[in-house]
């Protein structure tokens, strides 16, 4: 059976499965329940020094499924935690590492300062670790609280100068392990982390959510309150998750552990970042919607997958996937013909989806796709995506397999 656990930055986890902070993880009784769901570890709601950052809007948080969106919504407000700093240090966070102790399940704090005010981030983080905390997570991604500080959360996360200052000063004010939370709004992310790895951070967590907002066409309003700076998730956030965490994995000077990831619903999302580099996934909105057992059911997938595929450890299968991926100044220049679909007959069943095809290559005839005008084919690979079963492939005019299902 494949050894799902994973060790980084001085600390073992059970599983690559984490609960990511946020209402899931916002005290002792959401803690629990997220340890007997099978998480590897839990980053607890972040704990801040700004009093107006502690005051919510009800409600809070919407899934969009009913307007048709699945695997997606909106979160606006419960995203810090009640308590102050000190009454989070001595009254909750002790009960919350009793329970993680318990189920042999990591603790981990996630904070927020003052801006770049580092001396408030660094009171905080001390505050955490005399509490008894193993590690943190500064938080550098949260995208509501601009509004408040002109320069935390998110905007320290787009700024490699400021997010370094920071996370310099609380590497140098705690022992404890610490880790930096990067924003998904950042397209050059990986330069602040790279900035953060150089101020002495333990690793790279990735990625909290963008902004968006929603409007009810049929009630002629907003849908929940009338803020338009939502956090905004869900599964269609991880391509775009998956293209940042490749620039993460490849630029040297990310010298630490990256683990996180952004839309993961499932064990095959998470596989993904896990096969790009990653040491750990995390999850939020779907254990929100799909309840706590998904973290369970996820790391369950994972070692079935890794035991299906022969590998014995997370480490012999971490990033098997990253080597794969070169600039597009290096892709092969194919002209037009070079590359072109190729159809298996006997697996088509004539459902006439390839027939989107737009430039008239393939029809379907005698109840089975035929390519009607191959040299009309520009390989751009849009009707073997849309085929469900396996009967298209691109192939070069050698034969070369170029993409398959």
């Amino acid at each position: 059976m494949a050894d799902i656990s994973v060790k980084f930055a001085g600390l073992e986890f059970k599983n690559p499965v984490f609960a990511s902070s946020g209402p899931i993880t916002d005290g002792p009784e959401t803690i629990e329940k997220c340890c007997i769901g099978g998480a590897g570890a839990v980053i607890c709601k972040t704990v801040i020094t700004i009093p107006e950052l502690r005051v919510y809007p009800r409600p809070h948080d919407f899934s969009l499924e009913k307007f048709g969106l699945k695997n997606t919504g909106l979160g606006g407000g419960k995203l810090f935690a009640d308590e102050t700093p000190e009454v989070w240090a001595k009254e909750v966070l002790p009960r919350c590492l009793e329970i993680c102790d318990k189920h042999n399940v990591v603790y981990i704090q996630s904070i927020m300062g003052d801006g770049t005010n580092a001396d408030s981030w660094v009171a905080l983080a001390q505050l955490m670790e005399q509490a008894g905390a193993p590690a943190l997570e500064i938080n550098f991604s949260c995208p509501h609280s601009s509004a408040v500080v002109p320069m935390t959360g998110a905007q320290l996360g787009q700024n490699p100068a400021a997010a370094k200052e920071v996370a310099t000063a609380v590497r140098k004010g705690v022992k404890i392990p610490i880790f930096a939370k990067m924003t998904s709004r950042n397209e050059d992310v990986d330069l602040v982390a790279a900035a953060c790895a150089s101020a002495g951070v333990d690793g790279i967590s990735v990625f909290n959510n963008p902004v968006g907002t929603w409007v009810d066409v049929e009630n002629l309003s907003y849908f929940g309150i009338p803020v338009t700076a939502w956090g905004w998730g869900g599964a269609f956030m991880q391509p775009a998750a998956l293209y940042k965490t490749v620039k993460l994995h490849q630029n040297p000077d990310v010298t630490v552990p990256v683990y996180g990831g952004t839309g993961i619903w499932s064990a095959e999302d998470a596989l993904r970042f896990i096969l790009l580099g990653n040491h750990a996934v995390q999850l939020q909105i779907a254990v929100m919607e799909k309840g706590y057992s998904l973290l369970g059911q996820i790391a369950e997938g994972i070692e079935q997958y890794m035991d299906r595929k022969g590998f014995a450890s997370l480490d012999e299968m971490r990033g098997k996937v990253l080597p794969q991926f070169i600039s597009n100044r290096d892709v092969p220049p194919d002209k037009k013909g070079d590359v072109i679909i190729s159809i298996d007959e006997k697996n088509c069943n004539g459902c006439k989806r390839c027939e989107c095809c737009m430039w008239g290559v393939i029809k379907v005839q005698g109840g089975k796709a035929k390519t009607v005008a191959i040299e009309k084919c520009h390989g751009c690979g849009w009707c073997m995506s849309l085929c469900n079963q396996k009967a298209m492939q691109v192939i070069k005019k050698s034969g070369e397999v170029v993409m398959k299902f």
